[in-house]
């Protein structure tokens, strides 16, 4: 993903030493052995104390609950893009990386647990789960010249600034099954084996608690020069649980949403106790707003109840997407047969058949004698006889045939449906037809039927 260049010139500097018949060393081994040497003290010096654990590259100390772990600089220059605080390294990425320890990665978050902290949840996009979870942990740096955060280690993007010294997030990594159908702890085998990145990765054992794609920092980020440390210099990272300010509360609200008359009202509760009743979406976020204290996270679930319109669901999720940060409002997907918030905002050029990627399942659903009817469609390529794109109509009478439809005409180029829906369409009747297709169908994206009302549909303009 990213050059080399940095690691290739330490290996020729290393090869021209050879040739002058200087120090053969490179200096990542000479930084092992000093490391090796440390690590062996500390074993003997607490073989008996149970508050230490002792284990490669980390001593862990359950009283001060604080993590040390040994490692050294990588080669990486002031413009290399740096995806990684610390990697391990056999990973392969000290490339993009600040630094490279030898411990495993499983082994760190066996020494977090030791100290009493207890791993979150990593993101997860195919469960829906975009936002870190886990107890936030301040991580500092010690290379010889005082204790350094390791957000002031990197500038980000053109500004240069130092990244927001937030702390990371103690996710704990997941389990990986091999092909054998052995478990592993994933960051120790699956790419990119990280510890502790700068953007969220499901594999990591240290995360950020913002919601950062690998696209968004990749490029952007760079070591700061003002702490740049020559290849192979000694450091030990220190992470410990984050107190006072800047600890970090998780909390799980739940926002039960219900048809009133003619508009909707909102009651929020929190492990099962009412938080508050909003009459309306100015009223919500008033009251969302409040819970905003800058020492909690709200991990946020909605529960819409069946009579309530589509128009109306896009419209909350669209003022709680407002609301989401770090140390704020967090949504998390509804669980069961529902459809992730981010489903009813699909990119508006999706409407447009010509430029999609793709030929996703089209449903449009329409109120005639006030019954609900459905139409379903798919636009396809054609090679043969001659290349050309090809409308195809598929005749469905209820949701089972909808399902059943879709999964027998599966195709590898077809793996999103999108529903165009009535202006006065309910959730439930919304559901009783999207629900099903989740099982097998978990990209889903509605339009917004007020859109649909203003423009002709797209499979009318194209018959």
């Amino acid at each position: 993903m990213s050059c080399r260049c940095s690691l290739l010139t330490l290996l020729l500097m290393v090869g021209v030493a050879r040739v002058q018949g200087q120090d053969q060393s490179h200096p990542y081994d000479v930084a092992y052995q000093k490391i090796q040497q440390i690590i062996e003290q500390k074993r003997l010096a607490f073989a008996n104390d149970p508050d230490k654990m002792v284990l490669e590259s980390i001593v862990a100390d359950r009283k001060l609950k604080r993590v040390e772990v040994w490692g050294c600089a990588t080669a990486v220059g002031d413009a290399d893009p740096i995806e990684f605080f610390i990697t391990p390294a056999f990973s392969g990425k000290d490339y993009e990386s600040l630094a490279v320890t030898w411990c495993k990665p499983s082994d760190l978050h066996k020494a977090l647990e030791f100290i009493g902290l207890k791993p979150g949840r990593p993101i997860n996009f195919a469960t829906n789960h975009h936002w870190t979870r886990g107890p936030r942990v301040i991580m500092t740096v010690d290379y010889g010249k005082g204790l350094v955060r390791v957000e002031d280690l990197i500038l980000n993007g053109p500004e240069k600034k130092t990244l927001p010294r937030t702390g990371l997030v103690f996710t704990g990594s997941f389990t990986h099954t091999d092909e054998q159908g052995q478990k592993h702890y994933a960051a120790d085998v699956v790419d990119s084996r990280a510890i502790a990145p700068n953007y969220n990765d499901p594999v990591a054992v240290l995360d950020m608690p913002q919601r950062l794609a690998q696209s968004e920092v990749y490029g952007f980020q760079v070591r700061n020069p003002d702490h740049a440390m020559p290849p192979g210099q000694l450091l030990t990272f220190i992470i410990q649980p984050a107190t006072d300010h800047q600890a970090v509360e998780l909390r799980d609200l739940v926002i039960r949403v219900q048809q009133d008359k003619s508009e909707p009202v909102y009651t929020a509760f929190e492990q099962e106790t009412k938080r508050f009743r909003a009459d309306s979406l100015a009223d919500l976020v008033q009251s969302l707003s409040s819970l905003i204290d800058g020492r909690s996270d709200w991990f946020t679930t909605a529960r819409i109840d069946p009579s309530v319109r589509v128009t109306d669901v896009r419209k909350m999720y669209a003022v709680l997407m407002t609301l989401e940060q770090d140390r704020g409002i967090k949504l998390d997907p509804p669980g069961g047969e529902n459809l992730f918030h981010r489903a009813f905002f699909p990119q508006e050029a999706w409407r447009n058949r010509q430029e999609r990627l793709g030929e996703p399942w089209e449903l449009f659903l329409a109120r005639r004698e006030g019954k609900l009817v459905a139409s379903l469609e798919r636009y396809v390529e054609i090679f043969e006889p001659e290349r050309r794109m090809d409308l195809q109509k598929f005749e469905v009478q209820s949701p089972g045939d909808f399902v059943k439809t879709i999964n027998e005409n599966a195709s590898q180029w077809s793996q999103m449906v999108f529903i165009y829906p009535p202006l006065d369409l309910t959730y439930g009747e919304l559901m009783e037809w999207a629900g099903p297709a989740l099982k097998t169908y978990p990209r889903i994206f509605v339009f917004s039927p007020e859109r649909i009302q203003e423009t002709p549909s797209t499979h009318q303009s194209d018959n």
